[in-house]
């Protein structure tokens, strides 16, 4: 039986929300919005394992020497939808910086995809592309800064003994 629905507000906020576009079919049943993420630092103290057993004081340039105590961060995720959580779990901070590499080459194959069924006739919802446009320039931005805050961690954690 066909479904008759809207596909609405993705962003949360009303004012930056493109025009409902009305489909029709089950398509819809298998959509889910995510509707805000969440990311906490948490921090746990762990010890450097390994290294070689003739030299275990001296250690590569930029790795910590086996035994020293390191903080080790990971990160609580939260993606919140319409089932109250989405996806909660606790990656470390490598994850999380992988994960968002994996999403944004994913969704650059995406958009080349949809350039390419694009060229052949029929636009997407221009509304969609607008926000999607926005929402990928905040993303690069924010991506830049942190970015940079990593690279001031990595340049202290190579002067420090």
């Amino acid at each position: 039986m066909a479904d008759d629905r809207s596909v609405g507000n993705t962003s949360g906020t009303e004012e930056r929300s493109p025009d409902a576009v009305r489909m029709y079919g089950d398509f819809l049943d298998n959509v889910t919005v995510v509707k805000n993420s969440l990311m906490s630092l948490l921090l746990a103290v762990g010890s450097i394992e390994g290294g070689a057993p003739d030299q275990p004081d001296k250690a590569p340039t930029g790795e910590s020497a086996p035994g020293r105590p390191v903080l080790v961060p990971f990160v609580e995720m939260k993606l919140e939808g319409e089932q109250e959580p989405y996806f909660a779990n606790v990656l470390t901070l490598d994850n999380v910086a992988y994960l968002i590499y994996d999403l944004t080459q994913d969704f650059k194959v995406v958009c080349e995809q949809l350039l390419t069924v694009t060229r052949g006739g029929m636009p997407p919802e221009a509304g969609r592309i607008e926000l999607s446009k926005e929402w990928m320039k905040l993303a690069s931005e924010q991506a830049a800064d942190a970015f940079r805050d990593l690279e001031t961690i990595s340049s202290s954690l190579e002067r420090s003994p």
